[in-house]
């Protein structure tokens, strides 16, 4: 196994997770961010999935939660309030009338603390307080990654708090199986749902709706290319796919994958929780990353296991995602890499 490997990097460090396979995955404390994620492809040539940046700065600088850990909320709350314990609550609105991966709070430009470090595995921990962002408990959270030798790096995430509040922390990395050297449209996806979350203008759920007959038909794979260009209103109404399936499990399984092949890489991704927040990075703006090359819309694909977007305003699913003392947030998921 190769030595264990911790190297400045500006004012943080990169801590290296290795294995026998020769992949390599670097996390960084300022978010809890998946910097790098390197492989080898079917021609055993070194590949980065991931899109990121050479220097801290230039994460503290993106709009695009590129590579960290979001949250408390991941995804939307509308007009950003919600009913708690016979009280509304209203949290920071960071997209128009929307909450969105807990506003000011900016997990992805905290530092970090690691708790723990070896060749395998790295555990990290952050605290939020009472009031940051509007959300009304203490919060502390840890996330631990790990990297096995069948190629697997789970994300296990946990969250205790003082008092009953809303908790849904996801990872927003941008895959991109070619080794970041051109768009995802030529990437294949396979979800493992019947259902996804219709939307509003606003990028809020309104509907739960079956995905047959439609470019949200997943089943089976789909050229993201064909799907983003769909004459349809959902697609249009974001420009690709930015929208929420709901899983078929009740328990840890596949939820997605994806392959490339270019490189006859395939990801998949295995989680615990209920929803997939598919995203083709239709916004991103064309910051340079750190091959030189500007990640215009569609340079990055994001797979964000998760509860319903919204679902602290649905009343019959809505307590599934409160949590309190004496029930304690926790959420495993799996991105396993293949290749052809």
């Amino acid at each position: 196994m190769t030595q264990t490997v911790k190297k400045a990097w500006g004012d943080f460090h990169l801590y290296s997770l290795k294995n026998t396979q020769g992949t390599q995955v670097d996390i960084s404390q300022l978010g809890a961010t998946i910097v790098n994620f390197f492989v080898n492809d079917k021609n055993n040539q070194r590949q980065n999935i991931v899109l990121g940046f050479k220097q801290p700065q230039d994460y503290l600088a993106t709009k695009a939660y590129i590579g960290s850990v979001v949250g408390p909320w991941a995804n939307r709350i509308a007009n950003g309030k919600f009913p708690l314990n016979g009280k509304t609550i209203e949290l920071e609105l960071n997209e128009g009338n929307n909450h969105l991966h807990g506003a000011s709070i900016q997990l992805d430009k905290q530092r970090w603390t690691v708790e723990s470090f070896n060749q395998q595995e790295i555990c990290l921990a952050i605290k939020t307080k009472e009031g940051d962002a509007g959300y009304p408990a203490n919060i502390n959270f840890t996330v631990k990654y790990a990297l096995n030798d069948d190629n697997e790096l789970s994300v296990e995430y946990g969250a205790t708090t003082d008092k009953g509040v809303p908790i849904n922390v996801t990872q927003h990395t941008y895959f991109n199986l070619s080794g970041c050297h051109g768009k995802i449209v030529d990437h294949s996806v396979v979800i493992v749902a019947d259902h996804y979350l219709k939307i509003n203008e606003q990028s809020i759920p309104i509907s739960k709706e079956s995905v047959s007959e439609t470019a949200m038909d997943l089943r089976t794979k789909k050229v993201i290319q064909e799907g983003i260009t769909a004459n349809e209103q959902q697609i249009k109404l974001v420009n690709g796919y930015d929208h929420c399936w709901c899983l078929n499990q009740e328990e840890f399984a596949l939820a997605a994958q994806v392959n490339c092949e270019f490189t006859g890489l395939q990801l998949e991704v295995y989680t615990d929780q209920n929803a997939i927040q598919f995203y083709t990075g239709n916004w991103l703006s064309g910051e340079i990353g750190r091959e030189g090359k500007a990640y215009d819309a569609y340079y990055g694909l994001c797979l964000e296991t998760q509860h319903y977007p919204d679902q602290v305003n649905m009343p019959e699913i809505a307590q599934a995602c409160i949590y309190s003392p004496h029930r304690p947030y926790s959420h495993k998921t799996v991105f396993k890499i293949t290749r052809s």
